[in-house]
Protein backbone atom coordinates (compact mmCIF):
# COMPACT_ATOMS: atom_id res chain seq x y z
CA UNK A 1 0.00 0.00 0.00
CA UNK A 2 1.84 3.52 -1.07
CA UNK A 3 1.72 6.52 1.29
CA UNK A 4 -0.90 7.94 -0.86
CA UNK A 5 -3.31 5.10 -0.07
CA UNK A 6 -2.82 5.41 3.33
CA UNK A 7 -3.19 9.07 4.30
CA UNK A 8 -6.91 9.10 3.72
CA UNK A 9 -7.18 6.16 5.92
CA UNK A 10 -5.38 7.85 8.75
CA UNK A 11 -8.51 10.52 9.03
CA UNK A 12 -10.97 8.06 7.96
CA UNK A 13 -13.44 8.35 11.49
CA UNK A 14 -13.95 4.85 11.36
CA UNK A 15 -10.79 4.13 12.03
CA UNK A 16 -10.36 6.89 14.88
CA UNK A 17 -13.56 4.92 16.34
CA UNK A 18 -11.83 1.70 16.44
CA UNK A 19 -8.61 3.03 18.04
CA UNK A 20 -5.94 1.69 15.37
CA UNK A 21 -5.45 5.47 13.92
CA UNK A 22 -1.88 5.39 15.89
CA UNK A 23 -1.27 2.22 14.57
CA UNK A 24 -2.08 3.56 11.00
CA UNK A 25 -0.52 6.94 12.19
CA UNK A 26 3.17 4.41 12.87
CA UNK A 27 3.01 3.09 9.18
CA UNK A 28 2.56 5.88 7.80
CA UNK A 29 5.72 7.40 9.67
CA UNK A 30 7.90 4.22 8.68
CA UNK A 31 6.96 4.50 5.41
CA UNK A 32 7.60 8.14 5.21
CA UNK A 33 11.23 7.11 6.23
CA UNK A 34 11.89 4.77 4.01
CA UNK A 35 10.60 6.88 1.37
CA UNK A 36 13.23 9.64 2.22
CA UNK A 37 15.67 7.12 2.41
CA UNK A 38 15.71 6.07 -0.87
CA UNK A 39 15.07 9.76 -1.79
CA UNK A 40 18.27 10.42 -0.39
CA UNK A 41 20.20 8.07 -1.93
CA UNK A 42 18.68 8.14 -5.70
CA UNK A 43 18.00 11.68 -6.43
CA UNK A 44 22.03 12.75 -6.39
CA UNK A 45 22.31 9.82 -8.98
CA UNK A 46 19.29 10.11 -11.15
CA UNK A 47 21.04 11.90 -13.72
CA UNK A 48 23.32 9.55 -14.43
CA UNK A 49 20.93 6.75 -14.43
CA UNK A 50 19.15 5.29 -17.55
CA UNK A 51 16.30 6.84 -18.18
CA UNK A 52 14.53 4.34 -19.72
CA UNK A 53 15.30 1.86 -16.79
CA UNK A 54 13.70 4.27 -14.71
CA UNK A 55 10.56 4.17 -16.52
CA UNK A 56 10.26 0.47 -16.90
CA UNK A 57 10.87 -0.26 -13.29
CA UNK A 58 8.10 2.88 -12.64
CA UNK A 59 5.78 0.84 -15.27
CA UNK A 60 6.78 -2.55 -13.82
CA UNK A 61 6.06 -0.93 -10.13
CA UNK A 62 2.84 0.50 -10.74
CA UNK A 63 1.51 -2.94 -13.04
CA UNK A 64 2.55 -4.80 -9.52
CA UNK A 65 0.61 -2.29 -7.18
CA UNK A 66 -2.65 -2.75 -9.36
CA UNK A 67 -2.24 -6.37 -9.19
CA UNK A 68 -1.45 -6.28 -5.15
CA UNK A 69 -4.68 -4.58 -5.05
CA UNK A 70 -6.43 -7.01 -7.39
CA UNK A 71 -5.32 -9.60 -5.62
CA UNK A 72 -6.18 -8.04 -1.89
CA UNK A 73 -9.93 -7.59 -3.37
CA UNK A 74 -9.57 -11.65 -4.01
CA UNK A 75 -8.29 -12.10 -0.69
CA UNK A 76 -11.00 -10.48 0.88
CA UNK A 77 -14.14 -11.64 -1.19
CA UNK A 78 -12.35 -15.45 -0.06
CA UNK A 79 -12.22 -15.22 3.06
CA UNK A 80 -15.42 -13.15 3.91
CA UNK A 81 -17.42 -16.03 4.50
CA UNK A 82 -15.55 -16.73 7.90
CA UNK A 83 -16.23 -13.04 9.46
CA UNK A 84 -19.48 -15.19 10.44
CA UNK A 85 -17.56 -17.61 12.29
CA UNK A 86 -15.06 -14.88 13.39
CA UNK A 87 -13.12 -11.60 13.17
CA UNK A 88 -10.10 -13.87 13.98
CA UNK A 89 -10.68 -16.33 11.11
CA UNK A 90 -11.53 -13.52 8.39
CA UNK A 91 -8.11 -12.07 9.78
CA UNK A 92 -5.97 -15.42 9.60
CA UNK A 93 -7.74 -16.28 6.07
CA UNK A 94 -6.27 -12.94 4.95
CA UNK A 95 -2.83 -12.95 5.79
CA UNK A 96 -2.45 -16.66 4.51
CA UNK A 97 -4.00 -15.15 1.31
CA UNK A 98 -1.45 -12.64 1.40
CA UNK A 99 1.40 -14.79 2.26
CA UNK A 100 0.69 -17.12 -0.48
CA UNK A 101 0.68 -14.07 -3.19
CA UNK A 102 2.65 -15.13 -5.97
CA UNK A 103 3.63 -11.20 -5.71
CA UNK A 104 5.06 -11.58 -2.31
CA UNK A 105 8.71 -12.52 -3.27
CA UNK A 106 8.95 -9.56 -5.38
CA UNK A 107 7.35 -7.27 -2.97
CA UNK A 108 9.38 -8.05 -0.30
CA UNK A 109 12.48 -7.50 -2.42
CA UNK A 110 11.16 -3.89 -3.77
CA UNK A 111 10.25 -3.08 0.69
CA UNK A 112 13.56 -4.33 1.85
CA UNK A 113 15.78 -1.17 1.91
CA UNK A 114 18.64 -3.00 3.69
CA UNK A 115 21.38 -2.03 0.75
CA UNK A 116 20.93 1.28 1.34
CA UNK A 117 24.12 2.64 2.51
CA UNK A 118 22.48 4.90 5.54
Amino acid sequence: MSLRDLRPIATDPVIKESGAQQDIADIIAEHTEELRRLQLYLLPRIRHLESLGITAALKRGEEDRDKLVHYGTTCKTKCKPLARKSAASESTCIQKCYAENPLKPRLDACSDLRWLPF
